[in-house]
């Protein structure tokens, strides 16, 4: 959900192709703090974005 929102507002406020743009999810895949508490689980909720210069 957090990954499309993210992309949403990107295409939409900046006006951002979304062919620039290319999005990967590794919520349970690459974690980044235990899962086993609240804290741990905010930091394993983020999203990752890459903007990929137009072709010319």
């Amino acid at each position: 959900m957090k990954l499309y929102m993210a992309l949403s507002y990107l295409i939409s406020r900046y006006s951002i192709a979304s062919e620039r743009i290319t999005t990967t999810e590794y919520s349970a895949r690459r974690l980044i703090a235990p899962s086993d508490s609240e804290e741990g689980n905010i930091s394993n909720r983020r999203v990752y974005v890459i903007v990929f210069e137009p072709e010319k």
